[in-house]
């Protein structure tokens, strides 16, 4: 399998660290640099000095089809449309009746409805980060403490969480209702949490490496998953059918509804590249045998397990997987690779053709913008070159109308000039008349 491609715009943000955050993560004994984008998911490796991204499991596992998703969110906008209007009801006798509203109006209830299961996908998403967040600060102050998870629990120093409403608001139905949201969030994350420490304590748990980042360099893919653990089977056989005792494994923790069968490929992937960095990594097994007292001579993960914790009454489901089914899972999680890199070629493809689209359609607004900037510079330039004709012409016309008056006032100066010329020989002639008279 070739390199899985990844989206053009994950690696230009990644390049933007003031927008983005980022850790890198040293693995193969620090021969490979592993980078994790955490606002959008992604993942790249450093080869050869260059940067190259690479698929996530859950990214691949996602080209699965979700038949409950649509029907759920359908549900859920339906439950919250009844709830905003059955506020507005009341009672006529036995029946209960809306009050008059415009077609408008009951477009907005439903445009508001619509948007809910975002909503509940958000609140979702918070509750599974937060219990995940606890449950991984539990089991490390495990390790550092080198005691066990019962321990840590019991000593009462990791209190569990407690959601903080933002109360910054004037509104007090708004404080309110933010208060209310609150305690019913924290309710649920302490759900989730009793959910995970029930579900170690009854398997005997104990941490030996949490929130772990793992990259595959023969199918290159990365991925994270929560842990890896040595657990006892427990007393219900509806939990563990099979006994079995210190058997080190790769788990993982789900706040789903439900335990979905692609969890199956997601841990799959996520044990064949551990595997794959730590099979020969003698130091590794040598230092779990020493702390815990168990050999392991295979020096192979013995299964995986997937946990659902219980949000609403903090109680558990699993289900555990031996390693009899890892290489039909893992050759499913690969055959999703393929689809997986066609989708991400035709979005990529669909990317660029936008992109291109944008930048003609930028192109022709700049060539209109220019054209529309030509004729205006060249009306300018025809209105001045007209004011500075005009301006010609009219100086023209009273530099004519000066001459004129020059003219005429010369001329009107040398008529004086000869009349008094004339004056003066009549003058003369009349003194040297009476001069001949004499």
């Amino acid at each position: 399998m070739g390199v899985l491609s990844m989206k053009l715009g994950s690696i230009e943000s990644l390049l933007q660290p003031e927008e983005k955050t980022t850790v890198s993560y040293p693995l193969y004994r620090g021969t490979v640099e592993l980078i994790y984008n955490d606002q959008e998911h992604s993942y790249f490796v450093m080869r050869d000095g260059a940067l190259t991204g690479v698929a996530g499991v859950t990214s691949v596992t996602g080209v699965l089809n979700k038949p409950n998703l649509v029907p759920w969110a359908v549900r859920e906008a339906a439950d919250c449309l009844i709830a905003m209007m059955e506020g507005d009801t009341y009672v006529g006798g036995d029946v209960r009746y809306l009050p008059p509203m415009t077609f408008d109006e009951f477009v907005s209830r439903v445009t508001e409805s619509k948007a809910e299961y975002r909503r509940i996908s958000q609140h979702a998403l918070d509750v599974g980060h937060e219990a995940h967040q606890w449950l991984e600060d539990l089991q490390k102050l495990a390790i550092n403490q080198r005691t066990t998870i019962h321990a840590v629990w019991d000593s009462g120093q990791l209190p569990l969480p407690i959601i903080t409403p933002d109360l910054s608001v004037a509104d007090d139905d708004l404080r309110a209702k933010r208060v209310a949201a609150a305690e019913t969030h924290t309710e649920t994350v302490r759900n989730c949490c009793k959910a995970g420490v029930n579900w170690m304590l009854a398997h005997n748990y104990r941490a030996v490496r949490v929130e772990n980042k793992t990259f595959s360099k023969q199918w290159l893919f990365a991925g994270t998953f929560d842990c890896i653990a040595l657990v006892d089977s427990c007393d219900n056989e509806e939990c563990c059918a099979k006994p079995y005792k210190n058997l080190i494994v790769i788990a993982d923790w789900k706040s789903s509804k439900g335990l979905y069968p692609e969890y199956r490929l997601q841990l799959a992937a996520y044990l064949e590249s551990w595997m794959e960095e730590y099979g020969d990594d003698n130091e590794f097994w040598e230092s779990v045998e020493k702390r815990y007292g168990v050999l392991f001579p295979q020096r192979s993960l013995q299964g995986r397990i997937v946990v659902k914790l219980g949000k609403e009454d903090g109680q558990f489901e699993a289900f555990f997987l031996d390693n009899a089914d890892q290489p039909k899972d893992f050759a499913a999680f690969l055959g999703l690779t393929t689809p997986y890199e066609r989708l991400q070629e035709i979005e990529e493809s669909e990317r660029m053709v936008r992109n291109l689209e944008s930048s003609i359609k930028k192109a022709a607004r700049a060539d209109a913008d220019a054209a529309e900037a030509l004729r205006k510079a060249q009306a300018r330039a025809l209105r001045q070159a007209e004011s500075e004709n005009k301006k010609r012409e009219e100086e023209a016309a009273r530099s004519l109308k000066q001459a004129e008056k020059l003219a005429v006032k010369a001329a009107k100066e040398a008529e004086k000039q000869r009349e008094k010329e004339a004056k003066q020989l009549l003058k003369e002639a009349k003194k040297a008349g009476k001069e001949l008279v004499q």
